[in-house]
Order: structure tokens, then sequence, then C-alpha cells
């Protein structure tokens, strides 16, 4: 009997035509989102996963034992991550900060943007396919939000980011009738972005003291269970709440505490680059940051670095050039 081999697992998506789900009915994947097109998604980890509620009884019985048991609700839960490269994630970045994307204006090309905006918002619900190729067998998770992301950049190394995902349900394919997706769009092959290439600025003055970031962005997410039906009506979203640290190295400035100590607010943009020059790159802005701790390591003949906690707020001035966002994110191989 074969055995799934991680090696050979591909993972694709498709958007479904609306963002609405219907509250007493699940879509038919046959009609929507439909079995053509899609897309293949690069990924190194995916942890999607149908969860499912059970009630026992607490029923007090001659016998002194358990007798019954009943599975309650279901919905999907988990995530997926992978390397930051630009065009392979802008997708679930716009599902995430319910904006739309737009082109950005006076640069070549057909890089895009998208920030939260402060009125508009858009859901949006896709289908993800985790096909086992060895097996010829997939799982589906069906009317899927993307409910936030986690990225990640390290002193020295390749940038991640994780998704986070809720759905409705997971239905398996048998072989023979695996993938489900059929002539999806082939992955990107763009190269990752290396922290090394890139640059980070605050108030638009380029730092070299940041040797690490994070960049955490959640909307709080609920899927309800209701009478009558074992599926969520809806995975509801909340706020976009952005939070988040930064590493600095101690400087004759002392950077990193006077901003913490005076509860100054500052404008962070991170740029990603995949290539030492030229190449694409991933941009994320944060018009206004408030660090909420400066946590300080002596460590003997090494440099001394300060960890601050951050929390993002939206800007609601009017300095030219700042979005009116709590966050935007561009991405330069982004198309339409």
């Amino acid at each position: 009997m074969p055995i799934a081999e991680g090696s050979g697992v591909s993972l694709r998506y498709k958007a479904y035509a609306s963002g609405a789900m219907a509250a007493a009915a699940e879509a038919d994947p046959a009609t929507d989102p439909g079995a053509t097109g899609g897309q293949v998604l690069r990924f190194t980890q995916s942890s999607l996963n149908l969860r499912a509620n059970s009630t026992t009884s607490a029923e007090i019985l001659p016998s002194r034992q358990v007798r019954s048991n009943r599975r309650t609700s279901r919905r999907v839960e988990g995530s997926i991550s992978g390397e930051l490269s630009p065009a392979t994630y802008f997708d679930l970045f716009e599902a995430v900060l319910r904006g739309s994307r737009s082109a950005v204006s006076g640069t070549p090309g057909d890089g895009q943007r998208v920030m939260a905006p402060a009125s508009g918002h858009v859901r949006r619900k896709f289908m993800f396919e985790r096909y086992h190729q060895d097996l010829d067998k997939s799982r589906l998770y069906t009317e899927c939000r993307v409910t936030g992301f986690r990225l990640a950049v390290p002193a020295e190394g390749i940038s991640t980011v994780e998704f986070m995902v809720m759905g409705r349900n997971r239905l398996s394919r048998a072989t023979g009738a695996s993938p489900y997706l059929t002539a999806p769009a082939a992955a990107t092959t763009t190269e990752v972005c290396n922290s090394l290439a890139g640059a980070i600025t605050l108030d638009g003055t380029p730092v070299g003291l940041v040797t690490a970031a994070a960049v955490n962005c959640a909307n709080a997410a609920e899927a309800p269970q209701v009478l009558g039906q074992a599926f969520p009506p809806d995975v509801l979203l909340g706020r976009t709440a952005v939070d988040g640290s930064l590493t600095f190295l101690l400087d004759d400035g002392d950077t990193a505490s006077a901003l913490f100590e005076s509860e100054a607010e500052v404008a962070v943009a991170l740029t990603l680059t995949n290539a030492t020059s030229g190449g694409e790159s991933i941009t994320v802005e944060l018009p206004r940051v408030k660090l909420t701790s400066a946590d300080e390591e002596t460590r003997g003949d090494l440099s001394q670095p300060i960890t601050c906690a951050f929390t993002a707020l939206e800007y609601v001035g009017a300095a030219d050039g700042v979005p009116l966002t709590t966050i935007r994110i561009t991405d330069s191989a982004a198309v339409a």
C-alpha cells in the first residue's frame, strides 16, 4: 500500500466569484467555484484541517458508563506558510486587508498595492486543494476566508509568511477524481526575498540598526454554531489589528529607547527585495507605529539588542503621500 510523501504534495487555490456565504446552504464545488482554473501556490507547510466539535452525554446510568457522544459542528482551521516572494501571495494579502488592489502610479510594469480601507471592505473566499500526487488523492477546503498573516524578517536569511485560514468544510477526493482543480496556473517563479537585500525606514529615514522584524495582521474571526446544521452560516471577520516587533542595536542616539520612552509615533516602511540590485520587491508601510516595550539585553562582548514590541494604528492625518490606513502592502511583481 503506497504511503504519501510530503515532497509529492502540491497546494492550489481558486477564488469564488462572490465572497458571500448562504447561511443555510453550502456552495456546490462543481459549480461554485468550479473545477477549471485556479492557481498553484508555493508553500513550505500547511496545517489546514477539518475541526469538529462533539458533545458527550452526562446522563447517570445504572451501568455507570458513558453511552452517547454526538458530533455537533465543524469548520476548517489552519494556516499556510511559505517563503516570501513577489507576486506569489498578493491575492492572500488582499483578502486579509479587505481592500482592492490598484496600480502603483509612476512606476513601470504592473506592480500593485493594497491597504486596509476606511470603507468599502471586500469579503473574499477561496477553495484550497491539497493534492497528493503519489496517491492521486485530494482534500478540498471549501468556502475559506484568509483571516490574517504573520510576516517574519530575520537578521540574515529568507523572509517568511504564514496565512491563517478559516472555512466551512473539507471534502476528500478519491484516486481517479483528483486533482479537482484542472489546469491551474503554474506557480510563480520569482526569487525569494532575502533580508540582506532591502531597507527599513523610520519617518522616511533609512536606519541600519534593525536586525529583525515581524509584522502580524489579524482579523478576529468567528465561525458561529447554529441550530439544525453542522456547518457555520458564515465566517465573520472583526477589526483589523496590526502589531509586531523590531529588534534594534543600541546606538549612541539611543534610537529605540527614545521612541519608547517618549511614546512617539513613527512611520515604518519595510522593503524586502529578491535581488542584490534591481529585482522585484514587497514593501510594507505602517504610517503610525507606537513602541509598547523596549527590552534590553546585556551580552558580554556582543552587540546590545533592544527588542521592541509595537502596535500599528490607523493614520487619519493629512500629510502628503501618507496613506489613510493602518497598513499598506506594495508588490512590484503582482498583476491587476
